[in-house]
């Protein structure tokens, strides 16, 4: 027998549901006992709260580092675009506005005309 196959048997042995039937009898019992014992279903979720309130928080760290890199990128790609396509037009809007007059050239090249 290989090593895979006695892990398969161990395995399916640990899962697999008890034989015995009084199991499920007094499983069921402890179940309808503690819910019986609690007037309100609030217990369920006393022990989830922390978990979820740790999630949400985690989630909202991780919302508020995206956003302000996403700010930060488009500032910087902004500030890139403007940077660095300045110093090419006045190059063709000399070859271009030869004969436009400086005031003409001035508002070309602001406005992007």
């Amino acid at each position: 027998m290989t090593l895979d196959r006695r892990i398969l048997r161990t395995l399916k042995a640990e899962v697999a549901a008890p034989r015995d039937p009084g199991y499920w009898t007094g499983l069921e019992a402890k179940i309808m006992a503690r819910v019986a014992s609690e007037d309100d279903w609030s217990w369920a979720f006393r022990t989830w709260g922390r978990t979820w309130l740790a999630a949400a928080a985690v989630a909202l760290v991780a919302l508020c580092v995206t956003a302000w890199r996403e700010r930060v990128t488009e500032r910087q790609l902004a500030y890139e675009t403007v940077v660095e396509s300045r110093p090419s037009l006045p190059v063709q809007l000399r070859g271009r506005l030869a004969d436009v007059s400086q005031h003409e050239a001035t508002i070309r090249y602001v406005y992007g005309y």
